[in-house]
C-alpha cells in the first residue's frame, strides 16, 4: 500500500500521480498501522510548524486521551494538525483522515471518525497560539446545563470541550479526577479545571480550589490558592464555594482566622440550600461565634440541616428536644427519632445517645438487647463513651451475659482516652481483682487520674486506700477543700490537662470554675516536663 508523500491521499492514478495533489512521490505502508505512521512522518519531516504541533497535542491530550494515547490515531491527527497548521483544512483534509482511519481490517467505528474530524474545526485557532482554543470561545459556550453535560458520553463532551466549553471542560475534569468512564488522573483533572476556571467557570474554580486545599498528584496544597479560587467561585453565588471558604475562615486556613466572615459565607450558602452550611451556621449560633449567641436560629438551622440528611444536624437537633430548651419543647420520642435518622447513617454519638435511651427507657420502650446492640456500633468507631457504657452492660449482665473480662477491657480502651468513669471503673476491677489481676498500684494510678479530672468517688476511694497515712497532705476533710487542694498540688501541669479539668466542670461538677480557669491560665506557661515529675511522685505516693 502506497500514500502520497505531499498530501497523504490514498488515491493515486496509474502513472503513480496523486489524484488530490499531482503530486508523484509515494511512500510504500505494509499495513493500515504502517500506513498512517507513514503519513504522519510524510508530514512532519517536512513541517517547520510542529513546535506549535507539540503544544497542541499537549492541550488536545487532555481533551482527547483516548485519540492521543493511540499512535495509529495520533498519527491521523497529527496529519490533520499539520494541514490546519499551514491553513489547508478543509474537505481534503476530512478527506484524508477518513480514509486513513477507515482504511484496512480493522477500521475505527464512525462515531470516532467524525470525533476526530469534529476536532479539527477547533485546531484551526491554534495555528499560532495553542491558548487561542479557549480564548476564541469563551464568549460563545455551548448553552447546556450541568445535569445535561454529566450524561452526556464521551464523545460528544470531547468535541463540546474541543470548542472551548467550560461547562464541558469541567466536566471532563471531574471524570478524570475520580475515574468516571475514564482511567483516573488527577493530573489531567487539575489542567482541565484550570482551562475552564480561567474562563470565569465557577464549578472549575470551586473544584480546583478543592485540589488546592487537599493537595493531590496534579496540584501542591495551598490553602491560600485554595481560598483565592473559592473566593472567585463564591463571588459568582458558587453555594459549595461560599460554604468552603467560610470553613476557611472560621479555622484560618488560607486566611485570617475571622468567625464573622465566616457567619456570612455561610449565610449565603444557607440561603440557598446548602445543608453543610446550615450546619455550621447553626454550630456558630449555639456557641455565639461570629454572632450573639441565639438558640432558636440555631435550631432552625440545624432543623434545615437535618431536613435534607446531615446526621450530625439530626444529632444535635435530637439532644435539644431531650433536653428542652426555649425555642424546643421537650420531647423524648422526638429526640430518638432524630437519633435514630442519625444513627442509622453511622454517627456514633447518635449511636450511643439513643443505646443510652434504650437502657434507660426514655423515650422508647426498655431494651437492653437493643441499647447494647447500639452501644457496641458506636464503640467499634472508637466512641470512648459507648465503650464505657458497652463495658457497664458487660459487669452487670445487662441484654447480654455477665463478662468481668470484656468490661474490663472496654473500660481499658475509654480509660485510655482520657475518660474519667472509665477510669475509676477499671481502678475498681484492679483494686478486686476483677477481669484482672488484682493490683493496687494500677488501682491507685487510675483513680488518681480520675481525681485529677475531679471525680469525687475516686477522691472517696483514695481517702479510703489512704486512710492509715492521714499525713499525706492530699487529702482533708471537706470535698470541696479536697478539690481546691488538689487542683493547686498539680499548678504545674501543662494547660492541655486543666483544660480537662475544666472540662469537668462543664460537666456539672461541683468545684469553683473561676478558680479551675485561673489554674489553667497559670499552667498555660509551664512546660510539661514539671508536670511529668509531678505526676510521677503521685503515682508513687
Amino acid at each position: 500500500m502506497r500514500v502520497c508523500a505531499s498530501c497523504g491521499s490514498l488515491a493515486w492514478d496509474r502513472d503513480c500521480s496523486c489524484r488530490a495533489c499531482g503530486g508523484n512521490s509515494l511512500l510504500d505502508a505494509g499495513d493500515e498501522v504502517n500506513l498512517r505512521a507513514v503519513m504522519l512522518l510524510a508530514y512532519s519531516e517536512r513541517s517547520e510548524a510542529f513546535a506549535n504541533a507539540t503544544s497542541l497535542r499537549a492541550v488536545m491530550g487532555d481533551i482527547y486521551p483516548g485519540i492521543l494515547s493511540d499512535v495509529i490515531l495520533m498519527s491521523a491527527l497529527d496529519v490533520a494538525l499539520y494541514r490546519t497548521l499551514h491553513g489547508e483544512l478543509g474537505q481534503a483534509s476530512e478527506g484524508v483522515i477518513r480514509q486513513a482511519l477507515s482504511y484496512g481490517r480493522r477500521p475505527f467505528p464512525e462515531d470516532v471518525i467524525s470525533e476526530v474530524v469534529d476536532a479539527l474545526s477547533a485546531t484551526r485557532v491554534l495555528a499560532n497560539d495553542p491558548s487561542a482554543l479557549v480564548s476564541q470561545y469563551a464568549e460563545q459556550n455551548i448553552a447546556c446545563d450541568d445535569s445535561e453535560v454529566g450524561e452526556m458520553d464521551l464523545c460528544e463532551l470531547r468535541a463540546m470541550a474541543s470548542r472551548g466549553s467550560s461547562v464541558a471542560l469541567n466536566e471532563m475534569g471531574v471524570r478524570y479526577e475520580f475515574g468516571r468512564g475514564v482511567a483516573r488522573d488527577e493530573v489531567k483533572a487539575a489542567r482541565l479545571f484550570r482551562l475552564a476556571a480561567d474562563q470565569g467557570n465557577a464549578d472549575a474554580q470551586f473544584n480546583l480550589g478543592r485540589m488546592y486545599k487537599s493537595g493531590s498528584d496534579g496540584i501542591a496544597q495551598d490553602d491560600t490558592e485554595a481560598c483565592r479560587l473559592y473566593r472567585l467561585a463564591a463571588n459568582q453565588g458558587h453555594a459549595r464555594a461560599q460554604f468552603s471558604l467560610g470553613r476557611m475562615c472560621e479555622h484560618g486556613r488560607g486566611v485570617p482566622q475571622d468567625y464573622a466572615e465566616a457567619v456570612r459565607l455561610y449565610r449565603l450558602a444557607a440561603d440557598q440550600g446548602n445543608a453543610g452550611a446550615q450546619l455550621n451556621l447553626a454550630l456558630m449560633y449555639e456557641n455565639g461565634q461570629g454572632v450573639v449567641r441565639d438558640e432558636a436560629e440555631a435550631t432552625k438551622f440545624y432543623r434545615l440541616a437535618a431536613s435534607q440528611g446531615i446526621a450530625h444536624a439530626q444529632f444535635r437537633l435530637g439532644r435539644m428536644y431531650r433536653s428542652g430548651s426555649d425555642s424546643v419543647a421537650q420531647d423524648e420520642a422526638q429526640a430518638c427519632m432524630l437519633y435514630r435518622l442519625a444513627a442509622d447513617q453511622g454517627h456514633a454519638r447518635a449511636q450511643c445517645n439513643l443505646g443510652w435511651m434504650y437502657e434507660h427507657g426514655r423515650g422508647v420502650p426498655q431494651d437492653y438487647a437493643e441499647a447494647v446492640r447500639l452501644y457496641r456500633l458506636a464503640a467499634d468507631q472508637g466512641l470512648a463513651l459507648a465503650q464505657f457504657n458497652l463495658g457497664v452492660m458487660y459487669e452487670n449482665g445487662l441484654g447480654v451475659d455477665r463478662n468481668d473480662f470484656e468490661a474490663a477491657r472496654l473500660y481499658s480502651l475509654a480509660a485510655n482516652q482520657g475518660l474519667s468513669d472509665a477510669q475509676f471503673n477499671l481502678g475498681n476491677m484492679y483494686e478486686h481483682g476483677r477481669g484482672v489481676v488484682r493490683d493496687e498500684v494500677e488501682a491507685k494510678r487510675l483513680y488518681y487520674m480520675a481525681a485529677a479530672q475531679g471525680d469525687k468517688d475516686a477522691l472517696r476511694v483514695l481517702d479510703a486506700m489512704h486512710e492509715s497515712d492521714r499525713e499525706n497532705n492530699w487529702y482533708v476533710a471537706d470535698t470541696n477543700n479536697k478539690l481546691r487542694h488538689f487542683s493547686n498540688e498539680l499548678k504545674d501541669m501543662p494547660a492541655q490537662l486543666f483544660l480537662e479539668l475544666k472540662h469537668g466542670i462543664d460537666a456539672g461538677i461541683e468545684r469553683g470554675e473561676a478558680e479551675a480557669a485561673r489554674i489553667c491560665k497559670a499552667a498555660a506557661d509551664e512546660v510539661v516536663e514539671a508536670a511529668k515529675q509531678l505526676l510521677s511522685q503521685v503515682f508513687r505516693n
